[in-house]
């Protein structure tokens, strides 16, 4: 009996502790992010700043129709796993189907490059088509989101949140004083940034190579009645919620994208602890029947704690002039975002439905969410700008949250019943 109860206080104990590292490596890399976007802003200023905002937004996009399901199965797989060498292989072959997505990536944006220019009204071609080589580093970005949830890995994800950023910070200061910066360098600095970090962490996974196939045969498998569902799901509502970004500049101009995307990172923190809760909690997940009610409250207490807290912001910063922008106008967008914020943060605990590979349920969820995003886009967006963009984002993330918490109880009744 006691060794029951010191466990259970053990595995507390390492989730406070894991939810703790990945907060503050998060935390760490806001603080960061505001550095970067202060030099950002005053060295590119607001035109080509809005370049690099549509850049990032672009491949954010391309990033996630990249995925295949792939990173979302490989995660459930190594949730399930209760052998280290199990885990090893499974790395390895993640390794390998990453390479050839990475390599697809690549080639795509270059192709792309040919055609943005004129598709979009930006100048972002060139540089899109000259760094489409490094772009490579990008899938593997969620290789390690994924080997790192999935494995219980949280220190390695901690790392890797805030290591290629700190690096990036440092090699902006040391440019700057030598050179100007444009649109180019700086996606370079950044990508190069992340290669840098990257391939040492790998390494650290201790990836085996060995019963490649047998390997990689499990993880397609497991794309194929998990993945591909979660994928689809995940492809029409993330796409579409960045869609507002490339709308804005449709519709607008690349200076509202600028706003817009502060305006995110001033939110950013909000979902931030809840994310990490979910991450920390995943593998346990795996092998639970339930999501514990104190996750649900202490979850909720903390979003409304964020709101108030974003609020006092609003008050303390609102004559502030960040330079290159007006941060009064950054901050006329916050408190209406934060609601977003706040649903999406909502959302967190329910990746249960994933650990528990409830992959067409979470691509229900998620198409519902699509179709409020595309809507709101087509018919607020251009009216009211920015405004709209929130408009749409908080109507979607509502539903997607209602929709979460439906299938939740339904699992639960499920299980009460079998």
């Amino acid at each position: 009996m006691l060794r029951l109860i010191f466990c259970k206080i053990k595995a507390k104990e390492q989730i406070l502790k894991q939810t703790g590292m990945l907060f503050l490596s998060q935390m760490g890399l806001i603080f960061l992010g505001l550095g970067i976007k202060y030099i950002q802003t005053g060295k590119l200023g607001d035109i080509q700043y809005g370049e690099y905002a549509l850049f990032v937004s672009v491949t954010s996009i391309a990033l996630i129709i990249f995925r295949f399901g792939i990173f979302a199965s490989l995660q459930v797989l190594l949730a399930n796993s209760k052998s280290k060498n199990q885990d090893k292989g499974l790395i390895g072959a993640g390794i390998v189907l990453t390479f050839c997505i990475a390599l697809l990536f690549g080639i795509a944006m270059f192709a792309f490059s040919g055609i943005i220019n004129d598709l979009l009204n930006t100048e972002i071609g060139a540089a899109l088509a000259a760094s489409s080589l490094l772009c490579m580093v990008f899938p593997f970005q969620n290789l390690i989101g994924a080997i790192s949830t999935g494995s219980n890995k949280i220190k390695e994800g901690a790392l890797f949140n805030l290591l290629p950023k700190l690096v990036f910070f440092i090699a902006l200061i040391v440019f700057i004083r030598r050179k100007e910066l444009d649109v180019l360098s700086t996606i370079c600095m950044n990508l190069a940034s992340t290669l840098v970090i990257l391939i040492p962490l790998l390494f650290r996974f201790k990836p085996n190579f060995g019963n490649l196939g047998s390997h990689i045969g499990q993880i397609l498998s497991k794309t194929r009645t998990y993945g591909i569902h979660y994928y689809f799901g995940s492809l029409f509502n993330q796409t579409t919620y960045r869609l507002d970004e490339i709308f804005l500049a449709y519709f607008h101009s690349t200076v509202l994208v600028g706003y817009y995307s502060l305006a995110n990172l001033v939110c950013t923190p909000m979902v931030i602890m809840s994310q990490s809760l979910s991450k920390a909690m995943f593998k346990r997940f795996a092998q639970s029947n339930s999501i514990h009610p104190k996750v649900f409250v202490f979850n909720t207490l903390w979003l409304i704690a964020c709101i108030g807290g974003l609020g006092f912001l609003v008050f303390l910063f609102i004559d502030l002039q960040y330079e290159g922008y007006s941060f009064s106008e950054v901050l006329k967008y916050v408190m209406p975002l934060s609601i977003a914020f706040f649903f999406q943060g909502l959302c967190s605990p329910y990746a249960f439905l994933a650990a528990k590979s409830l992959g067409k349920e979470i691509r229900n969820v998620a198409w519902a969410e699509a179709g409020l995003n595309i809507l709101g886009n087509i018919l607020l967006i251009k009216e009211y700008q920015i405004f709209g963009a929130i408009y749409s984002s908080i109507a979607a993330k509502a539903v997607h949250f209602l929709a979460l918490r439906y299938y939740y109880r339904k699992y639960i009744r499920e299980q009460d019943i079998a």
